[in-house]
């Protein structure tokens, strides 16, 4: 879980990325419209489209989607975001899921 506060001075943007974990809850703690700039963006069907919330508002997406946040211009815009992953229950290795003793043993990477 992380809570991120976006302005045109201490985080300005983010570019277009997949996540790592299998399933993303972003949810918008304030209204697209109390700042500028600063949208949540995501790539479907080859087309950026702006995502656009009011506070309160959830989006829910999995880690294929591309997705960014636009260059904020004014205000302070931010989110809660959550991270779901049920690959290391179903005992797949990742990179996030493999044991720390195995790491600094150089398996499972």
């Amino acid at each position: 879980m992380i809570s991120s506060r976006y302005s045109a001075e201490t985080r300005p943007w983010i570019a277009f990325h997949p996540d790592a974990y299998e399933v993303t809850v972003n949810v918008a703690l304030s209204d697209d419209a109390s700042h500028e700039g600063g949208r949540l963006l995501g790539v479907f069907g080859g087309a950026v489209l702006p995502l656009l919330r009011a506070e309160g508002d959830a989006t829910v997406h999995s880690c294929r989607l591309l997705h960014a946040v636009s260059a904020m211009t004014g205000g302070t815009r931010y989110a809660l975001i959550l991270f779901f992953d049920r690959r290391a229950r179903a005992g797949r290795r990742t990179r996030w899921s493999t044991p720390a003793a195995a790491v600094s043993k150089g398996e499972g990477l």
